[in-house]
């Protein structure tokens, strides 16, 4: 991948589990995207509040004290616009459902497939403009 592919933008992770956050981090290196890093659906929603810059969120759905459906409604409410990709260990089609439900607009299951999370950022940097 280009090292500046989507250089200037910004995705704000939403991951509770530091291994979990360093994969994606070094999936991410080398695409030219800042991260922003939370552990919490509460961190995530009070950053949302305050900072227009991010472009996307990368949203954990199993996290502690506030799931990610539950944190995604609330930054919708924030910012409907914001593009959220939701990312569960889940294969259920029942959390397909409830992250439409939630407002995600694109869905990814872990582990993560690099191809897989490339495509869904692609398509929030293309048509998600919030």
């Amino acid at each position: 991948m280009n090292a500046n592919y989507w250089s200037n933008r910004v995705v704000l992770v939403v991951e509770d589990d530091f291994l979990c956050y360093q994969y994606i981090e070094v999936m991410l290196k080398g695409t030219g995207l800042k991260i922003i890093h939370v552990q919490s659906g509460e961190d995530a929603i009070s950053i949302c509040r305050t900072d227009e810059i991010i472009d996307f969120v990368l949203m954990d759905i199993q996290l502690p004290f506030m799931s990610g459906y539950d944190t995604t409604k609330q930054i919708k409410s924030i910012r409907r616009n914001l593009p959220v990709i939701a990312q569960t260990g889940s294969l259920m089609s029942d959390s397909v459902n409830l992250s439409d439900e939630a407002g995600c607009n694109y869905y990814v299951t872990k582990p993560l497939d690099p191809d897989e999370l490339f495509d869904a950022i692609s398509k929030c940097l293309n048509d998600c403009v919030d």
